[in-house]
Protein backbone atom coordinates (compact mmCIF):
# COMPACT_ATOMS: atom_id res chain seq x y z
CA UNK A 1 0.00 0.00 0.00
CA UNK A 2 1.26 3.47 -0.80
CA UNK A 3 0.48 7.16 -0.35
CA UNK A 4 1.96 9.35 -3.08
CA UNK A 5 1.07 12.87 -1.97
CA UNK A 6 2.01 14.52 1.32
CA UNK A 7 3.60 17.69 2.63
CA UNK A 8 5.87 18.37 5.60
CA UNK A 9 7.19 21.55 7.21
CA UNK A 10 9.35 22.04 4.12
CA UNK A 11 6.17 23.13 2.35
CA UNK A 12 4.90 26.51 3.48
CA UNK A 13 1.42 25.26 4.37
CA UNK A 14 2.36 22.38 6.70
CA UNK A 15 3.96 22.03 10.12
CA UNK A 16 4.31 18.24 10.00
CA UNK A 17 7.60 16.40 10.39
CA UNK A 18 8.44 13.50 8.11
CA UNK A 19 9.02 11.19 11.07
CA UNK A 20 5.42 11.82 12.15
CA UNK A 21 4.15 11.03 8.66
CA UNK A 22 6.16 7.80 8.61
CA UNK A 23 4.76 6.70 11.96
CA UNK A 24 1.23 7.42 10.76
CA UNK A 25 1.84 5.44 7.57
CA UNK A 26 3.01 2.39 9.51
CA UNK A 27 -0.04 2.54 11.76
CA UNK A 28 -2.32 2.51 8.70
CA UNK A 29 -0.62 -0.33 6.84
CA UNK A 30 1.09 1.90 4.29
CA UNK A 31 4.52 0.59 3.32
CA UNK A 32 5.48 3.14 0.67
CA UNK A 33 5.14 6.90 0.86
CA UNK A 34 6.29 9.76 -1.31
CA UNK A 35 6.85 13.31 -0.13
CA UNK A 36 5.71 15.96 -2.61
CA UNK A 37 6.72 19.36 -1.31
CA UNK A 38 5.39 22.41 -3.12
CA UNK A 39 7.13 24.11 -6.02
CA UNK A 40 4.82 26.99 -7.01
CA UNK A 41 7.11 29.61 -8.51
CA UNK A 42 5.30 32.96 -8.63
CA UNK A 43 2.38 31.94 -6.42
CA UNK A 44 0.24 35.01 -5.60
CA UNK A 45 0.27 34.31 -1.85
CA UNK A 46 3.40 36.16 -0.78
CA UNK A 47 2.96 35.31 2.91
CA UNK A 48 3.24 31.54 2.45
CA UNK A 49 6.35 30.00 0.93
CA UNK A 50 5.23 27.56 -1.76
CA UNK A 51 8.78 26.86 -2.91
CA UNK A 52 10.61 24.12 -1.06
CA UNK A 53 14.36 23.61 -0.95
CA UNK A 54 14.76 20.18 -2.60
CA UNK A 55 18.14 19.42 -1.06
CA UNK A 56 16.64 19.90 2.41
CA UNK A 57 13.85 17.55 1.38
CA UNK A 58 16.38 14.98 0.21
CA UNK A 59 18.33 15.22 3.47
CA UNK A 60 15.10 14.80 5.43
CA UNK A 61 14.24 11.69 3.42
CA UNK A 62 17.68 10.16 3.90
CA UNK A 63 17.42 10.58 7.67
CA UNK A 64 13.94 9.07 7.68
CA UNK A 65 15.12 6.10 5.63
CA UNK A 66 17.69 5.31 8.30
CA UNK A 67 15.09 5.48 11.05
CA UNK A 68 12.25 3.71 9.22
CA UNK A 69 13.98 0.90 7.36
CA UNK A 70 10.67 -0.96 7.01
CA UNK A 71 9.26 1.84 4.84
CA UNK A 72 10.02 2.76 1.26
CA UNK A 73 10.31 6.55 1.30
CA UNK A 74 10.36 8.20 -2.11
CA UNK A 75 11.29 11.71 -3.22
CA UNK A 76 8.78 13.72 -5.21
CA UNK A 77 7.75 17.29 -5.86
CA UNK A 78 4.34 18.83 -6.47
CA UNK A 79 4.93 21.34 -9.23
CA UNK A 80 2.32 24.06 -9.66
CA UNK A 81 1.53 25.57 -13.05
CA UNK A 82 1.51 29.30 -13.67
CA UNK A 83 1.96 30.55 -17.24
CA UNK A 84 4.29 33.41 -16.33
CA UNK A 85 6.78 31.09 -14.63
CA UNK A 86 6.41 27.78 -16.47
CA UNK A 87 9.87 28.02 -18.08
CA UNK A 88 11.48 28.56 -14.66
CA UNK A 89 9.38 25.75 -13.23
CA UNK A 90 10.45 23.29 -15.90
CA UNK A 91 14.11 24.13 -15.43
CA UNK A 92 13.76 23.86 -11.65
CA UNK A 93 12.13 20.42 -11.79
CA UNK A 94 14.71 19.06 -14.22
CA UNK A 95 17.60 19.69 -11.83
CA UNK A 96 16.82 16.83 -9.47
CA UNK A 97 16.86 13.04 -9.72
CA UNK A 98 13.38 12.51 -8.37
CA UNK A 99 11.16 9.49 -8.03
CA UNK A 100 7.98 11.36 -8.86
CA UNK A 101 6.79 14.62 -10.40
CA UNK A 102 3.21 15.56 -9.64
CA UNK A 103 1.82 18.43 -11.76
CA UNK A 104 -1.00 20.50 -10.31
CA UNK A 105 -3.00 23.63 -11.01
CA UNK A 106 -3.80 25.76 -7.98
CA UNK A 107 -3.85 29.20 -9.60
CA UNK A 108 -6.12 30.27 -12.46
CA UNK A 109 -5.95 33.88 -13.47
CA UNK A 110 -4.67 36.04 -10.64
CA UNK A 111 -5.81 33.94 -7.68
CA UNK A 112 -5.49 30.51 -6.16
CA UNK A 113 -8.86 28.73 -6.22
CA UNK A 114 -8.46 28.55 -2.43
CA UNK A 115 -8.86 32.35 -2.18
CA UNK A 116 -12.30 33.94 -1.94
CA UNK A 117 -11.17 36.63 -4.37
CA UNK A 118 -11.02 34.02 -7.12
CA UNK A 119 -14.82 33.76 -7.17
CA UNK A 120 -15.64 37.47 -7.08
CA UNK A 121 -17.64 38.57 -10.11
CA UNK A 122 -17.85 35.03 -11.52
CA UNK A 123 -20.74 32.64 -11.82
CA UNK A 124 -20.08 29.11 -10.65
CA UNK A 125 -19.74 27.95 -14.26
CA UNK A 126 -17.31 30.72 -15.11
CA UNK A 127 -15.20 29.94 -12.05
CA UNK A 128 -15.02 26.23 -12.84
CA UNK A 129 -14.31 26.74 -16.55
CA UNK A 130 -11.52 29.19 -15.74
CA UNK A 131 -9.90 26.50 -13.61
CA UNK A 132 -10.39 23.79 -16.25
CA UNK A 133 -9.01 26.05 -18.98
CA UNK A 134 -5.91 26.58 -16.83
CA UNK A 135 -5.48 22.81 -16.57
CA UNK A 136 -5.71 22.50 -20.37
CA UNK A 137 -3.13 25.28 -20.73
CA UNK A 138 -0.84 23.53 -18.25
CA UNK A 139 -0.86 20.34 -20.31
CA UNK A 140 -0.13 22.26 -23.49
CA UNK A 141 2.79 23.98 -21.76
CA UNK A 142 4.70 20.97 -20.34
CA UNK A 143 4.92 17.22 -20.62
CA UNK A 144 7.80 16.55 -18.23
CA UNK A 145 5.69 15.22 -15.35
CA UNK A 146 4.31 11.85 -14.26
CA UNK A 147 0.75 12.47 -13.01
CA UNK A 148 -1.81 15.25 -13.02
CA UNK A 149 -2.56 16.21 -9.43
CA UNK A 150 -6.02 16.63 -7.88
CA UNK A 151 -8.01 17.28 -11.04
CA UNK A 152 -11.01 19.15 -9.68
CA UNK A 153 -9.01 21.05 -7.04
CA UNK A 154 -11.48 23.93 -7.26
CA UNK A 155 -14.21 21.73 -5.76
CA UNK A 156 -12.26 21.46 -2.50
CA UNK A 157 -12.13 25.24 -2.24
CA UNK A 158 -15.31 26.59 -3.83
CA UNK A 159 -17.92 28.38 -1.66
CA UNK A 160 -20.89 26.44 -3.04
CA UNK A 161 -23.26 24.09 -1.25
CA UNK A 162 -22.57 21.23 -3.67
CA UNK A 163 -19.10 22.00 -5.02
CA UNK A 164 -18.23 18.70 -6.76
CA UNK A 165 -16.87 19.04 -10.30
CA UNK A 166 -18.75 16.42 -12.33
CA UNK A 167 -18.14 15.20 -15.84
CA UNK A 168 -21.68 15.88 -17.05
CA UNK A 169 -21.49 19.56 -16.14
CA UNK A 170 -18.19 20.28 -17.91
CA UNK A 171 -17.82 17.39 -20.34
CA UNK A 172 -16.09 19.23 -23.18
CA UNK A 173 -13.37 20.74 -21.00
CA UNK A 174 -12.85 17.63 -18.86
CA UNK A 175 -12.60 15.35 -21.88
CA UNK A 176 -10.09 17.73 -23.47
CA UNK A 177 -7.94 17.28 -20.37
CA UNK A 178 -8.33 13.51 -20.32
CA UNK A 179 -7.54 13.23 -24.04
CA UNK A 180 -4.30 15.08 -23.49
CA UNK A 181 -3.31 12.89 -20.54
CA UNK A 182 -4.01 9.68 -22.46
CA UNK A 183 -2.21 10.92 -25.58
CA UNK A 184 0.81 11.97 -23.50
CA UNK A 185 0.86 8.72 -21.53
CA UNK A 186 0.47 10.57 -18.24
CA UNK A 187 -1.24 9.43 -15.08
CA UNK A 188 -4.11 10.76 -13.02
CA UNK A 189 -3.91 11.13 -9.26
CA UNK A 190 -6.81 10.00 -7.07
CA UNK A 191 -6.60 12.63 -4.34
CA UNK A 192 -8.62 11.89 -1.21
CA UNK A 193 -8.32 15.23 0.58
CA UNK A 194 -11.65 16.41 -0.85
CA UNK A 195 -13.76 13.71 0.83
CA UNK A 196 -14.75 15.93 3.81
CA UNK A 197 -15.94 18.68 1.43
CA UNK A 198 -17.47 16.81 -1.52
CA UNK A 199 -17.89 13.23 -0.30
CA UNK A 200 -15.58 11.96 -3.01
CA UNK A 201 -12.05 12.17 -4.40
CA UNK A 202 -10.50 14.49 -6.93
CA UNK A 203 -11.32 13.72 -9.66
CA UNK A 204 -14.85 12.50 -9.07
CA UNK A 205 -15.59 8.86 -9.88
CA UNK A 206 -17.32 9.67 -13.18
CA UNK A 207 -14.22 11.49 -14.44
CA UNK A 208 -11.96 8.67 -13.32
CA UNK A 209 -14.20 6.19 -15.16
CA UNK A 210 -14.11 8.30 -18.32
CA UNK A 211 -10.30 8.46 -18.17
CA UNK A 212 -10.23 4.66 -18.04
CA UNK A 213 -12.73 4.36 -20.91
CA UNK A 214 -10.56 6.65 -23.03
CA UNK A 215 -7.56 4.37 -22.52
CA UNK A 216 -6.00 5.83 -19.39
CA UNK A 217 -4.06 3.17 -17.49
CA UNK A 218 -1.90 5.09 -15.02
CA UNK A 219 -3.53 6.14 -11.77
CA UNK A 220 -2.03 6.69 -8.36
CA UNK A 221 -3.46 7.59 -4.97
CA UNK A 222 -2.51 10.35 -2.56
CA UNK A 223 -3.92 11.76 0.64
CA UNK A 224 -2.44 15.24 0.14
CA UNK A 225 -1.76 15.05 3.87
CA UNK A 226 -0.45 18.17 5.58
CA UNK A 227 -0.66 16.54 9.02
CA UNK A 228 0.01 12.97 10.25
CA UNK A 229 -3.62 12.17 10.94
CA UNK A 230 -4.45 12.75 7.26
CA UNK A 231 -2.03 10.15 5.89
CA UNK A 232 -4.01 7.48 4.06
CA UNK A 233 -7.30 9.24 4.73
CA UNK A 234 -10.37 7.80 2.95
CA UNK A 235 -8.25 5.30 1.03
CA UNK A 236 -10.65 2.37 1.33
CA UNK A 237 -13.50 4.36 -0.19
CA UNK A 238 -11.24 5.72 -2.93
CA UNK A 239 -9.93 2.26 -3.82
CA UNK A 240 -13.47 0.95 -4.13
CA UNK A 241 -14.32 3.84 -6.45
CA UNK A 242 -11.21 3.16 -8.54
CA UNK A 243 -12.20 -0.47 -8.90
CA UNK A 244 -15.73 0.51 -9.89
CA UNK A 245 -14.26 2.90 -12.46
CA UNK A 246 -12.49 -0.02 -14.15
CA UNK A 247 -9.07 -0.09 -12.51
CA UNK A 248 -7.65 -3.36 -11.22
CA UNK A 249 -4.34 -1.82 -10.15
CA UNK A 250 -2.83 1.52 -9.18
CA UNK A 251 0.78 2.62 -9.12
CA UNK A 252 3.41 4.68 -7.39
CA UNK A 253 6.52 6.04 -9.10
CA UNK A 254 10.11 5.11 -8.35
CA UNK A 255 12.87 6.61 -10.44
CA UNK A 256 10.12 8.23 -12.55
CA UNK A 257 8.77 4.79 -13.54
CA UNK A 258 5.37 3.39 -12.49
CA UNK A 259 5.29 0.43 -10.12
CA UNK A 260 1.87 -1.23 -10.12
CA UNK A 261 0.05 -2.99 -7.29
CA UNK A 262 -3.32 -4.76 -7.48
CA UNK A 263 -6.13 -2.93 -5.73
CA UNK A 264 -7.09 -6.14 -3.91
CA UNK A 265 -3.60 -6.30 -2.38
CA UNK A 266 -3.76 -2.64 -1.41
CA UNK A 267 -7.14 -3.07 0.26
CA UNK A 268 -5.86 -6.03 2.26
CA UNK A 269 -2.89 -4.04 3.57
CA UNK A 270 -4.89 -1.11 4.95
CA UNK A 271 -5.65 -0.97 8.67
Amino acid sequence: MFDCHMHTHLSGDSQARLDEMCQAALQKGIGTLCTTEHVDIGHPDKETLFLCEPYREREQIERARERFAQLKILWGLEVGYMPATIVQTRLYAQRYELDYLLYSVHVAGEWDCYDKEYYEGLTRRQAYLRYLDAVIDSLDAWDGFDCMGHLGYIAKCAPYEDPALRLGDYREAVEAILQRLVRMGKGLEINTSSFPKTGGPMPEADILRRYREMGGEIATIGSDAHAPEAVGQHFKAALELARTAGFERLCYFEGRRPVFEPIDKMMAALR
